[in-house]
């Protein structure tokens, strides 16, 4: 019987071990996904000011003759 709880008692840490690991993965998988929304949310004003700005050198080309 004290074999048998030794390595109960092992597997017992190990699925302890397991579970911390399981939590800490999807806490950083929650903070990476945050971060990729926030750089989507970015990229999206990033390409609107980049085609405003396009659209506003043709109409200054257009205005100047070039």
């Amino acid at each position: 019987m004290i074999q048998l709880n030794k390595i109960l008692k092992s597997f017992s840490k190990t699925i302890d071990l397991l579970e911390q690991l399981t939590a800490t993965n999807n806490i950083e998988v929650s903070r990476n996904t945050e971060q990729i929304d926030r750089l989507q949310e970015k990229n999206l004003i990033l390409i609107a000011e980049a085609q405003a700005a396009k659209e506003t050198a043709e109409n200054l080309k257009a205005l100047i003759g070039q």
